[in-house]
């Protein structure tokens, strides 16, 4: 939740979603490269950050996008 709060305060959306992808993809390359258990660890803490991020991100720019009328529909919650 106070990740959630952190992306609603920030302007910056888009750079955040951008962001997180990059690292994902960074991540889950290098762990096919050097599977030590370490930075396997480290990466999956990195993955399992990233997806807290993006999920509250992407609601935000779609309600953004559509507006509170609009949310339920696009989100298929009828």
């Amino acid at each position: 939740m106070p990740l959630g709060i952190l992306v609603d305060k920030t302007p910056y959306k888009r750079t955040l979603i951008t962001f997180c992808i990059v690292l994902l993809v960074a991540v889950c390359c290098y762990i096919f490269l050097y599977p030590t258990f370490l930075f396997t660890l480290i990466a999956q803490l990195a993955i399992a950050l990233c997806g807290v991020f993006l999920a509250p991100a992407f609601a935000t720019i779609t309600l953004g996008i559509v507006g509170r009328k609009q949310y339920a529909l696009q989100t298929s919650k009828k």
